[in-house]
């Protein structure tokens, strides 16, 4: 599940591993193709400018590829919209 969301979140080269500690047996590993990603207070973060970098629709809470502050489902429903109220 973990990893479902970051891949979502354009962490695209994350993954989980296992690993020899009984303190942590299983790691998962934050990365990005496109910028040096990095985990700040237990968030994974891109840098600034990064074109994998996700934004949160302001209608449905879904992941967005840009700053338009909807996502392609809700522009479309907002065109379909439109075009029934003509």
């Amino acid at each position: 599940m973990l990893l479902d969301e970051l891949l979502a979140q354009g962490f695209d080269e994350s993954y989980v591993s296992e690993t020899a500690s009984k303190r942590r047996p299983i790691a998962v590993h934050i990365g990005c193709s496109q910028c040096e990603a990095l985990v700040i207070c237990g968030i994974a973060t891109h840098e600034t400018g990064c074109p994998n970098r996700m934004f949160e629709c302001a209608e449905c809470g879904g992941p967005t590829p840009n700053r338009s502050k909807l996502c392609e489902d809700c522009w479309q429903h907002l065109y379909e919209y439109d075009e029934d109220d003509r």
